[in-house]
Formats: C-alpha cells, sequence, structure tokens
C-alpha cells in the first residue's frame, strides 16, 4: 500500500483501511461508523453515519427536512413563529432577538419562558445586521441605524445613512457606511454626534470588535483593523469580494465571501480557506466550530474551526436560513420564507 504501482504511490482514503491488488488501490473496510457512499469519487469513506442528513445509518438513508444525529433522524424544533420574515438574530444569555428583512421590526423571545412579542419598529429599512450588549439591541438597515431597547419603546436613531455591518464595545457602536459616503462611523451607544472612524474605498460589511480592536471586511475583500482608541487602518489580507459576517474568536478572525468560508490571524497574514459556499447570510462559532448558513441550499453547515475535516451538513431542507447563533448545546436559525425560528442539537 506504500508503493502501489509505482514507488512511493500511497494507498490512502479518509476512515478507510486500504489494499493494493494488481497494482490498483482498493477500500477493504471503513472505520465504523463511516461509509463510502460516492464510490466514483475515490475519496475514501467519507460519509459520517452518525452526523450525515443525507446517509444516515447507513448509505442512501436521507433525513428529509431535518437532520442526523448518532445515526438517527431527527426533526428541528419551531421555537418561535413571526409575522415578518425574519432575517438577523442577536442573543445575550435567554434573551433571543429576531429582526426583520422587510420594515425593521424587532421581535424578543425569551428561551426560558418561551415567551415572543415585537417590542419595537426601527425605521431602518431591511434589517443588514445587529450587535448586542445589555439593555440594548443595535440595529443597521438599508435606511438607518438604530438602537433599540430591549424592554421596548421608541429606538434611538444614528441617521438616515444606509448601512451594512455593526458592532459595539459597550461605550461606542461602529456601523458600516454605503450612502452617501462609505466608511465605518462611530457614536457614542448613549447618543450623539456620527465621527468618522475610518474611511474606506468600498462599502465595510462585516464589523467586530476584540479585545481593544475594530476589525471590518471590505465589498472589495479586503480585511481591516485599527485600535479603538486610535484610528490607524491597517489592512490585515485580501481575500474574495464581499468580506461579511465577520467574526472574530480570540486571535483569530472568521468571515464569509462571494466564493466561501474564510479564516486568518488578527495580526494578519495568510488566509486559510476553510469551505466553499455561495450564499452565506449567517456565520457563528463556538470552541470547535464554525457555523454559517445557506439560504439557496435551505441547509445549516459547519467545519471545525482549523479546517482540517471537511464541511458538514447540521439540517437540510429549511426554508431560505438567514439569522444564525448559537447555544452552549444548539442551533438556532431563522427561516426567512416561513417566519419560523428552528431550534436544533449541534
Amino acid at each position: 500500500v506504500d508503493h502501489c504501482g509505482a514507488c512511493g504511490t500511497q494507498c490512502t482514503g479518509a476512515n478507510a483501511n486500504m489494499s493494493c491488488t494488481n497494482s490498483q488501490c482498493a477500500i477493504v473496510t471503513c472505520v465504523p461508523g463511516f461509509g463510502d457512499c460516492n464510490v466514483e469519487f475515490k475519496d475514501g469513506c467519507e460519509a459520517d453515519h452518525s452526523y450525515d442528513p443525507y446517509h444516515c445509518g447507513s448509505c442512501g438513508v436521507g433525513c428529509k427536512l431535518g437532520g442526523c444525529r448518532a445515526s438517527t433522524c431527527i426533526l428541528p424544533v419551531i421555537i418561535a413563529k413571526t409575522n415578518f420574515a425574519p432575517g438577523e438574530l442577536a442573543i445575550f444569555k435567554n434573551n433571543l432577538f429576531i429582526t426583520s428583512r422587510g420594515m425593521g421590526e424587532v421581535a424578543l423571545y425569551d428561551t426560558a419562558t418561551n415567551s415572543y412579542g415585537v417590542i419595537a419598529t426601527a425605521s431602518v429599512g431591511s434589517i443588514n445586521a445587529a450587535a448586542i450588549m445589555p439593555g440594548y439591541l443595535f440595529v443597521a438597515g438599508s435606511t438607518g441605524t438604530a438602537r433599540v431597547e430591549w424592554i421596548g419603546g421608541n429606538p434611538y436613531s444614528y441617521g438616515s445613512a444606509t448601512s451594512r455591518g455593526i458592532a459595539t464595545d459597550g461605550s461606542n457602536i461602529y456601523f458600516g457606511t454605503s450612502t452617501p459616503l462609505t466608511g465605518v462611523r462611530a457614536a457614542p451607544v448613549s447618543g450623539g454626534t456620527v465621527n468618522t472612524f475610518a474611511n474606506t474605498m468600498s462599502t465595510a460589511y462585516g464589523i467586530e470588535y476584540g479585545s481593544g480592536n475594530l476589525y471590518w471586511g471590505l465589498s472589495d475583500g479586503s480585511i481591516w483593523s485599527s485600535p479603538i482608541g486610535f484610528p490607524t487602518p491597517k489592512m490585515l489580507g485580501d481575500g474574495p469580494n464581499t468580506a461579511d459576517n465577520l467574526v472574530v474568536d480570540g486571535t483569530t478572525i472568521y468571515w464569509s465571501s462571494v466564493s466561501g468560508i474564510h479564516s486568518m490571524s488578527t495580526a494578519g497574514g495568510p488566509i486559510t480557506n476553510l469551505a466553499p459556499a455561495t450564499t452565506v447570510r449567517a456565520l457563528a462559532v463556538d470552541n470547535t466550530h464554525v457555523y454559517w448558513t445557506e439560504e439557496n441550499t435551505g441547509q445549516i453547515m459547519r467545519i471545525v474551526k482549523d479546517g482540517s475535516a471537511k464541511p458538514q451538513t447540521v439540517v437540510v431542507d429549511q426554508s431560505k436560513p438567514w439569522g444564525l447563533v448559537l447555544t452552549t448545546t444548539n442551533v438556532i436559525w431563522a427561516n426567512s420564507g416561513t417566519g419560523e425560528i428552528m431550534q436544533m442539537p449541534k
């Protein structure tokens, strides 16, 4: 198997025990729990029967509308139903905020009491991004940026510029604008003057705060950072167009683009292409995986954070999945096509 057909030609296959017969590599057996469900691709025993919703328990056993856990098909649970097309989600402890892709509605679902209600309508148009801190939710929309109090009431407007990404350090909010001017803006959480934090050559999509620095991705694919106290923008790297859904986790930045899921060090350097994807609407990370929604395919996907294994499908056949958040044990997402907020074990 180390010299099959020629010196140095090794027979290898993921999760497979290999042989060399008549100078040809072949799978003898699969590691228990895995299967070779696409024989023509010669990529070993690629199907994880404990988790793969297309081959759950054995090859060809599909889990319609659901996922596969412990080799058994399970369905997600509907935890709330909106009367608007839900988009971005944000969560703080048991408070799950659901925002609208249409007219700025913001709803609150209490995961502890299973209570749901619309708490405000912000005059920001379609909500593109949300950021959260105790007491406040901040939303960036097609016609403005606003602060919404958890207890409801009239939202506070930070202006009517079209904004894409948004973040907060607890004292200020930071949001990217595309019209009338492109750039990253800053304003006190309490309200007041909106200042320019950084001018940008193209629209700032994903924006995130971490450890005293602000990070943002531009529509041209470049990733930038700057200290909060001393705005000195620095380009960390340049990837595929539309650097969106940016998340900073410790010393690593994760984001999506028109071509997939990527990561790089917060200090800059090489970009790692973790997985292909085309219609990512939200991205979230936990201690082990990067999760994202695929609107067009109706899937929730995940991959180990270092990209050392193939992407896994968390759930299939969803209706235009959009926003996504994680708890310790569950994945929660918004099906914008049906207005349903769904939950499923990781």
